[in-house]
Formats: structure tokens, C-alpha cells, sequence
């Protein structure tokens, strides 16, 4: 039921590729206007590829192989070149918010496990960026830029890739600041405010619920 959704968005991503193997710029996670391509974007489209390669694999191996017509090639190949633009663009900079820098960015840890194959390089800008953005007693911001509330689901992120790579206190930790900063409901905000440490903007937020489950 979900294979129409599932490629169309793939093959729109697939297609969305420049030259330089990333996607254009536009507005990411951060809803806002973007002059350059940003990681957020790149991060989140080469996961989607990942998932719908396997996907397609998993259905042209079934009853489904008409359905699947070659996709899971296709969407492979999309993502081994996004995969390659991301490490030659942002790669450099070490995996900042855009290729010519732009400052740190929670989007890092998509590239990292369980989204991604383990990577030295990726795995020392999910440590650098988690020292340069953290707040409030080991928590992430909100935004791109430093000094803002932290936000759930960029936490949420970070403790995701410290569990799949095998930082199990790290993970612990991130997991107890969420866990302690819920509404009186045991929902978690987007946000928490950096002064009061009380719930800030929409609650329950799915996204973060999905990353901690």
C-alpha cells in the first residue's frame, strides 16, 4: 500500500541530484530560506534513498518485482553519489550546517549509525559538534547557531548515534536530560527553555518520540 508513496518520493530525490551530487538548495529541518545546499537536507534525502533501496530490494525479491522495476539499482546508484558530493563538499569543513561552513549542525549524526555505515571522520564531527553545541547540562539548541533553547529532537539525534555506536553512558545521559525535561503529561516538547528549563513550543512533538523509541 505505501510502495506508490514510497517511490515517488525516491525518485523525485533521486532526480533532485546536481552535478555535485547533492540536492539544491532550500529550506531543510530549519524552515528557512537557504542560499546553499545544507547538510540538513543532504543527510536527510541520502537516509530516504538508503531506506527505499532496501526497500525496493526487499519487494523485487517478493510478488512485488514487477512494482519495483529496477529501482533498487537506481536508488543505490543516487545514493552512493549523494553519499560521495556529502564527503567531498561537506567532508572538508567537517560536516558543518554548509559546504563552505556555516557552523555546527545537529544533522551530522544522520550520517552517523544507524543511518549510516560507521566513519571515523563522521564519528569525530558528531563528538566535535556535540562539544560546540551543547547547553544546559547536555543538551543540544534548537537552531543552527549557538546560544538558543535546546531542542528535543536534536538531542534525541545525539543520543541515538551514541547508542548506535556503542557509547551507551553518553546515550544514558542524553536519554535521562529528555526523560527529566517532559510535560506534566510525559510528552516531550520541541523545546526547552535554556533559562527555566520548562517545556517550550509544540508538545507532544512525533519526532523526537520516534528517535527515543
Amino acid at each position: 500500500r505505501l510502495w506508490p508513496a514510497v517511490r515517488a518520493a525516491a525518485d523525485h530525490a533521486a532526480g533532485s541530484l546536481g552535478p555535485d551530487g547533492l540536492p539544491p538548495a532550500g529550506p531543510d529541518y530549519w524552515e528557512r530560506p537557504e542560499r546553499a545546499p545544507t547538510l540538513g537536507t543532504a543527510a536527510a534525502v541520502l537516509v530516504g534513498l538508503r531506506a527505499a533501496a532496501r526497500l525496493a530490494g526487499q519487494l523485487a525479491g517478493g510478488s512485488g518485482r514487477e512494482l519495483a522495476e529496477g529501482r533498487p539499482a537506481a536508488w543505490e546508484a543516487a545514493a552512493e553519489r549523494l553519499e560521495q558530493g556529502v564527503r567531498r563538499r561537506f567532508g572538508p569543513g567537517g560536516f558543518q550546517r554548509h559546504p563552505a561552513g556555516g557552523g555546527p549542525d545537529a544533522a551530522v549524526t544522520w550520517l552517523a549509525p544507524p543511518f549510516g555505515p560507521p566513519d571515523a571522520a563522521v564519528e569525530r564531527a558528531v563528538r566535535t559538534t556535540w562539544r560546540r553545541l551543547t547547553v544546559a547540562g547536555g543538551a543540544v539548541p534548537g537552531r543552527p547557531w549557538l546560544g538558543s533553547d535546546p531542542w528535543t529532537p536534536a538531542t534525541a539525534s545525539f543520543a541515538l548515534a551514541a547508542m548506535a555506536s556503542g557509547d551507551v553512558p553518553a546515550a544514558e545521559a542524553r536519554l535521562a536530560w529528555l526523560l527529566d525535561h517532559r510535560t506534566t503529561l510525559g510528552a516531550f516538547p520541541e523545546r526547552v527553555g535554556r533559562d527555566d528549563g520548562a517545556p517550550r513550543s509544540a508538545a507532544p512533538l512525533a519526532w523526537t518520540h520516534a528517535i527515543v523509541l
